[in-house]
């Protein structure tokens, strides 16, 4: 039987972002795992264990998705400012 000096070292991370549950607004909170997540509310007992790879992909997903959102946004800006520089139809 092995024996460790020290125990398995957790990382814990509250987040800043706020859900309303149960009337209350609770923090996000996301336990870092060798293997896995699990995030859950504070103060919910209700706990998510999550696969790294599905965060990843969680989170390759959403990039892709702001990327596009950014683009747009940008090509409907340089749509307003060139269309005030046209001279009015007379």
């Amino acid at each position: 039987m092995g024996y460790l000096p020290y125990p398995p070292s957790r990382t814990i991370f509250i987040t800043g972002s706020k859900i309303p549950k149960g009337g209350k607004n609770r923090n996000i909170v996301i336990e870092s795992r060798p293997e896995f997540a699990v995030v859950w509310l504070e103060g919910a007992k209700q706990r998510y264990p999550l696969a790294w790879e599905a965060v990843y992909e969680a989170a390759e997903k959403r990039h892709k998705a702001n990327v596009g959102l950014d683009e747009k946004a940008a090509q409907t800006q340089n749509k307003r400012k060139s269309s005030k520089n046209r001279p009015l139809r007379s």
